[in-house]
C-alpha cells in the first residue's frame, strides 16, 4: 500500500465525505481499506476535538529555545490541526446542509458568500 503524507490522508477522507461519494469507491480509488479510511477519519476528528481544548493564551516561552528542525515539525503538527479543523467546519456545514433548518442553511449560505478568510500578510486583525 502507498505510503500517504498527512494531507494526503486529510484529502482523502473530506473526499469520502464529500457529497455523492461514497466510501468504498473512494478507498478502491485510492488503495486502502474501509478500516484504514476510518481509522484516519477517526485520528483527524480526535485532533480536530484536542485542537478545540482551551488552552492559555499567549506564546510559549518553550518555543524561544527550539532548534529548526523542531519548529519546522511543530509547524508540519500545525498545519495538520489546521487541516481537521477545516474538515470540523465542512463536517458541520455538510451536517446543516442535510439536517439543519432553513434558517442555518440560510446563514452558512451568506458566510460562504462573504468569505471571511483574513487577508494575506495583513499583520492586523483590524477591518480596513
Amino acid at each position: 500500500m502507498k505510503k500517504y503524507s498527512a494531507l494526503e490522508k486529510y484529502s482523502i477522507v473530506s473526499e469520502g465525505r464529500s457529497k455523492n461519494k461514497q466510501v468504498a469507491k473512494v478507498c478502491e480509488k485510492y488503495g486502502i481499506s474501509r478500516e484504514t479510511f476510518y481509522q484516519w477519519e477517526a485520528r483527524i476528528k480526535e485532533a480536530a476535538l484536542e485542537a478545540l481544548e482551551d488552552k492559555a493564551p499567549g506564546p510559549q516561552i518553550a518555543l524561544l529555545n527550539q532548534s529548526e528542525a523542531d519548529l519546522q515539525s511543530r509547524l508540519e503538527a500545525l498545519e495538520i490541526e489546521n487541516a481537521c479543523l477545516k474538515l470540523k467546519q465542512e463536517w458541520n456545514e455538510f451536517q446543516i446542509e442535510l439536517y439543519g433548518t432553513e434558517e442555518q442553511k440560510r446563514i452558512i449560505k451568506e458566510a460562504k458568500k462573504k468569505d471571511f478568510r483574513p487577508q494575506k500578510n495583513s499583520g492586523s486583525l483590524k477591518k480596513e
